[in-house]
């Protein structure tokens, strides 16, 4: 990536859930000529069962296409669980040797958070293994030192990414709320321009200044493909359903 480029552009898809087929599908026409790296935020198996399984269905699908372009991966819930789930850190290496980190493209700034399970620890489908409460607490001290780091913090925009939105709602379940509550004010205080989620398994915006976010939230479906493009005069968004039609779209300045 270049950090001194004059613009940025990338794929996003999120919540495959091993589904080959529709990977392939969402994924077409994505190649080097149109984007400078892929985002894959989340779930993009529904359990790591080996690192074998994570192999085929995160590169295989899309071999030729993640043979030329960087991927970015973002964590989702269902990563966090199946037998190999520890094997991740391996599979996808980032800078910080975890799976919140940050990054930079031209005149965009990113912070890829991992808001962790979706559940309370305790809860069965983890038999145990889970300790995600003290994960957020750790990444939200790491992310209150990385926000001001001034590759961070000079740049003309800033982006997280985070598979399960910072939207603290009456219904959103337990993981969710915990990463409004550690992660909201942080972004809000380092000038966060956008965020860009999955989980949800439907399209949703949230606007700035809707609830306690001051910057968009836009949630991507589990059956569309965002595209992001930004230079120096704004940041553009393009969202298009399985045929490759656009449905969505949305400019910030």
């Amino acid at each position: 990536l270049d950090s001194n480029g004059q613009s940025c552009r990338f794929t996003m898809v999120n919540d495959i859930h091993q589904d080959d087929a529709k990977y392939r599908k969402l994924m077409e026409g994505v190649s080097s000529d149109n984007t400078d790296f892929i985002v894959l935020n989340g779930d993009i198996v529904s359990a790591a069962r080996s690192a074998d399984t994570v192999i085929k269905h995160t590169f295989m699908p899309i071999a030729e296409q993640v043979a030329n372009i960087p991927v970015v991966f973002a964590r989702g819930n269902h990563e966090s669980r199946g037998e190999d789930f520890y094997k991740l850190p391996a599979l996808f290496p980032t800078p910080t040797g975890e799976f919140y980190y940050t990054f930079r493209q031209g005149p965009v700034a990113f912070v890829v958070l991992d808001a962790g399970e979706d559940k309370p620890d305790s809860d069965v489908e983890y038999s145990g293994t889970a300790d995600f409460d003290r994960y957020r607490e750790a990444e939200a001290q790491w992310l209150k030192q990385a926000v001001k780091d001034p590759k961070f913090a000079s740049a003309k925009y800033k982006v997280a990414i985070i598979h399960i939105p910072t939207i603290d709602e009456h219904d959103s379940w337990y993981g969710q709320k915990e990463a409004a509550r550690l992660f909201l004010n942080t972004l809000n205080e380092a000038g966060v321009d956008l965020m860009l989620s999955g989980h949800l398994h439907k399209y949703l915006v949230r606007e700035k200044g809707s609830a306690e976010n001051n910057f968009p939230i836009v949630v991507n479906s589990n059956t569309e493909r965002l595209d992001f493009e930004a230079d120096q005069n704004g940041m553009k968004l393009r969202i298009y359903d399985m045929d490759g039609k656009l449905v969505h779209k949305h400019e910030y300045r």
